[in-house]
């Protein structure tokens, strides 16, 4: 009840001023149906000013607070590729070859517009590739996301995520795969059944990688040319992609 004590309080006051300030308007010109004229204009336009308040206002304040909160994930994203995403997308890459067939798919360039980024992801999205990686291969997968547990743990504790739902699918996603290689202690002797099965978890998680990871690109390529050129400079698809400027 206390809580509210304020708002009260604070009602009965704008209140008194109104009347207040009508009261003085009255004694000083003595014109009661200006002030009853003025009374009427101001209800009529309550409606108009309440919708201005509740739909525009409210909308811009909302769209920046979305805004600044992107901007937030965005870090939190940079942050997943920069401890383990880009290395993910190379392992991946390493063992499945053909991969690399793919190279000029994603030759990112700074010329590259918002039509050649939608239409790579539309490309992405509705590819069904097949992955096949050896024993040795998923074994080096194993080892690379057990190790980067921790890591992705702390992620999913971020309750700010939920509002980025394609990257918390990545996360789950990779999240899955790591449960499943951890809990088999022997691979080696893994099932011809059971390798489709991982197979089709690789193959999950590098959809939903790599489609995050062209996002993400393209957000550099926009707000932070500095990291855009390191990222081309490190794209995993170019064999012969050097960090060092020449």
């Amino acid at each position: 009840m206390k809580k509210n004590n304020w708002k009260m309080k604070l009602v009965i006051l704008f209140i008194a001023l109104s009347c207040t300030v009508y009261t003085l308007h009255y004694l000083i010109f003595r014109d009661n149906m200006y002030i009853f004229k003025t009374v009427i204009v101001q209800l009529g336009f309550l409606p108009l000013s309440t919708l201005l308040v509740t739909f525009v206002l409210n909308k811009l304040i909302n769209h920046n607070k979305k805004q600044e909160l992107m901007e937030k994930l965005n870090m939190v994203i940079g942050c997943f590729f920069a401890e383990m995403g880009d290395e993910l997308i190379k392992i991946i890459i390493e063992e499945q070859p053909n991969l690399y067939e793919r190279a000029e798919t994603f030759n990112f360039s700074d010329e590259w517009t918002k039509k050649e980024f939608t239409e790579l992801k539309n490309k992405v999205k509705n590819e069904n590739l097949e992955f096949s990686l050896g024993i040795e291969g998923i074994k080096r997968l194993k080892e690379f996301l057990v190790g980067r547990r921790k890591f992705m743990l702390n992620l999913l504790q971020n309750s700010n995520l939920l509002e980025h739902q394609s990257f918390t699918d990545l996360l789950w996603s990779v999240f899955h795969l790591t449960e499943e290689l951890s809990n088999r202690k022997n691979i080696d002797y893994s099932s011809e059944e059971d390798l489709e099965h991982i197979s089709n978890d690789i193959s999950r998680v590098y959809g939903n990688l790599i489609l995050e990871w062209v996002n993400y690109i393209e957000h550099l390529q926009k707000e932070y040319p500095y990291l855009f050129s390191l990222a081309v400079r490190t794209n995993p698809f170019n064999k012969e992609a050097k960090v060092e400027i020449e």
